[in-house]
């Protein structure tokens, strides 16, 4: 016989990430409609620009 380590033997495996049946997230259906949100992001941009370049002729 050889006088070696035992041997390993790996655990069972684990369900974890297993989902549930009974989980909310299987039965969730996203909103079908899209709002807009206007030009609120553009007109943000622009008036950065214009004061970012008012205050470089500036100083």
């Amino acid at each position: 016989m050889h006088g070696g380590p035992p041997s390993y033997v790996a655990p069972p495996k684990s369900d974890v990430n297993a989902v549930k049946d009974d989980s909310p997230y299987l039965n969730y259906v996203p909103p079908q409609e899209t709002k807009s949100r206007g030009d609120g992001f553009w007109r943000g941009c622009c008036a950065g620009w214009c004061c970012y370049c008012c205050l470089d002729m500036c100083f």
